[in-house]
């Protein structure tokens, strides 16, 4: 089983490592079976570095579990039950560091994640670090796609923009396809279904 996972682990590792190559390449990635569908390889280095991060995990929980049943049968009854209660405490903090690893790799910020899962309590206590401008910027993006008013309004109390400026100059205004509870909260704030200021309505 130790062998399986660890080939699991580092098979997912190498699909990690052809979908970074796509993004460097900027080619659009997919594997697939024969007489099956075809499944997309994830297409931003966040996103890829998210999995090879659960690779590298399942091939090391593998690798851990073989050592750890090992010298548990070789071990006397108390220190059996000490080294399961360490185990456990060790594959719980573990998981939760992997856990967050992963989120931040794919999200950019702990403060993006609370924002597309719209926990307003933990995302003002990340706001209350002063995160800088692109944090805010991935915050207000976060909650625009998912649709959290209150989200949006923190945002832009904290001084996000919900605009977009390109490397070529181009703008993109994020409130454009809002939904009419987004454009509220904004409006609220002075801020038009065009990104253009007003007078606050707050």
């Amino acid at each position: 089983m130790a062998s399986l996972g660890m080939l699991v682990g580092l098979g997912t590792v190498l699909v990690a490592g052809v979908a970074l190559v796509g993004v460097a390449t900027g080619v659009d990635i997919s594997i697939g079976a024969r007489g099956g569908g075809m499944a997309a390889l994830p297409n931003t280095a966040g996103e890829a570095l998210g999995l090879g991060g659960v690779g590298v995990g399942i091939a090391a929980a593998s690798a851990g579990a073989s050592w750890f049943t090992h010298r548990l049968g070789a071990a006397s009854w108390s220190s059996r039950a000490f080294m399961v209660v360490a185990a456990v405490l060790v594959l719980g903090l573990g998981g939760r560091f992997v856990q967050l690893q992963v989120l931040v790799s794919v999200y950019g910020s702990m403060a993006a994640w609370y924002a597309a899962e719209g926990d307003v309590g933990a995302l003002e206590a990340e706001l209350a670090t002063h995160p800088g401008a692109d944090v805010l910027a991935d915050v207000l993006f976060r909650g625009i796609q998912h649709d959290h008013p209150k989200v949006v309004g923190m945002a832009l109390d904290h001084g996000a923009r919900p605009v977009t400026t390109w490397d070529d100059g181009d703008t993109t205004c994020l409130l454009s396809d809002a939904t009419k509870p987004v454009l509220a909260a904004a409006a609220k704030r002075g801020w038009g279904p065009d990104c253009a200021r007003r007078a606050s309505r707050r």
